[in-house]
């Protein structure tokens, strides 16, 4: 049983170390790249969003079968509700680093 919380940050921590030349999956983290983007842009913004969505949605284990329901867990809805904090975090001071010329 993974710890949901510790997923989200993982996933936070993984975000947060800035742009990266390939993703990859380690355990419970999730390494989301942006450099390819152009954040100065809404779509290159919505791109990002996505590819946070995506990330958290794997970190979680939202997608996984589940015998009997397709329910999701408690667990899953609050990992996936702390990745989308912590994500939306992220995304601010991406934000802020990229107008800052960062």
């Amino acid at each position: 049983m993974f710890k949901p919380f510790l997923a989200a940050a993982a996933l936070s921590a993984a975000i947060a170390a800035g742009p990266a030349t390939a993703e990859e999956t380690q355990g419970n983290s999730k390494t989301v790249t942006y450099s390819d983007l152009d954040l100065s842009t809404k779509q290159g913004q919505k791109e990002l969003e996505v590819r946070f969505a995506r990330a958290a949605r794997e970190v979680c284990e939202a997608d996984a079968k589940r015998t009997g329901t397709r329910m999701m867990s408690t667990e899953v809805r609050r990992c996936l509700a702390e990745a989308k904090k912590s994500t939306k975090a992220a995304m601010a001071r991406i934000l802020s680093d990229n107008q800052l010329g960062g």
